[in-house]
């Protein structure tokens, strides 16, 4: 769906595997949708890692748990948005394009 819209996608299997993906990509990663429980490396690790790659990158979360179960086991990342399952393509769409379009300051 988002290569239909344009996007440029790359898939990962797993965290580990999202990790050797971005090393090998060599460009800018400006979004990264990833389930915040995950075997291995949940969702957090993963961008808390890519994060010190690409300071400036926006994370969308994805989750069957809701928000407020993963904040209270600290699952939560600053700076990141939520999107809980099941989701539709045109919600998963939009949270995607407003992503993009808010204009990022590094600290």
């Amino acid at each position: 769906m988002l290569r239909e819209q344009g996007y440029l996608v790359l898939e990962a299997a797993n965290g580990e595997h999202a990790l050797r993906v971005m090393q090998e990509h060599h460009a800018p990663i400006h979004l990264v949708i990833t389930d915040v429980m995950m075997p291995e490396m949940d969702g957090a690790e993963l961008v808390s890692l890519l994060r010190d790659w690409y300071p400036g990158m926006r994370v969308l979360f994805i989750s069957g748990y809701s928000k407020q179960f993963l904040e209270a086991r600290g699952d939560t990342v600053e700076g990141s948005a939520f999107l809980a399952k099941p989701f539709s393509l045109d919600s998963m769409a939009r949270r995607v394009r407003e992503l993009l379009d808010v204009k990022w300051v590094e600290a």
